[in-house]
């Protein structure tokens, strides 16, 4: 299990116990029938991964998540980008910014 898996997972069961439900989380439980969830408790949960890995989720993709793994494919793409992206950024900054 990776790292965002696993924090993925904690962040889905803390709002599974919040809920007082007993359901296990695992890759292949589906949001409202093993977990119980309701619309509300999957944009929780997409919230707070959002806020805990600092990336934003794009709303298409998002609908078509029923099982924790789509959710965990989801935001270890996100989190990929974003640091794909910042390196590329960091790359490009010019030279004399540091020189100082």
């Amino acid at each position: 299990m990776t790292a965002i898996s696993s924090r993925v997972a904690q962040i889905i069961a803390e709002i599974v116990h919040q809920n007082g439900h007993d359901a296990i989380v695992a890759p292949n439980a589906e949001f409202g029938a093993d977990l119980q969830f309701d619309e509300l408790d999957v944009v929780e949960t997409i919230m707070a991964c959002e806020e805990h890995f600092c990336v934003e989720l794009p709303d298409e993709e998002i609908t078509t998540s029923s099982h924790v793994s789509d959710l965990v494919d989801l935001v270890a793409h996100a989190v990929s980008e974003k640091q794909n992206k910042t390196e590329v950024e960091w790359k490009d900054f010019p030279r004399e910014v540091f020189s100082n």
